[in-house]
């Protein structure tokens, strides 16, 4: 999942380039992913997906778009850095994913 910054729907100079996803999905292709979301929470994510271009990146990639909005949230525990806990939201939709590294 590819979580970029896209927090304004009006000002290209504050969110994540498209060409900086380009690279990073270029990268990302070299490992054969099953899976590759570009996620967004802020706002109205797939509106802002269409003003900053990065839906036409699914015309060069295998990328699913995510409202990361739809579904819910469930709350999951996480580690601070002293060792301590924290609760944190997480999309219902995507707790099931897995990271698997591989070799190219």
């Amino acid at each position: 999942m590819i979580k970029p910054n896209v927090v304004v729907d009006q000002n290209r100079l504050a969110v994540t380039h498209v060409d900086a996803l380009r690279a990073l999905l270029d990268f990302i292709d070299e490992f054969d992913p099953d899976q590759v979301m570009i996620a967004e929470g802020s706002g109205d994510p797939l509106s802002r997906f269409r003003s900053f271009g990065y839906l036409e990146l699914g015309r060069e990639y295998p990328v699913e778009f995510v409202d990361l909005n739809k579904g819910g949230y469930e709350e999951i525990r996480l580690l601070t850095a002293d060792f301590g806990e924290t609760g944190a939201g997480c999309p219902r939709s995507r707790l099931g994913a897995t990271v698997e590294p591989r070799s190219p």
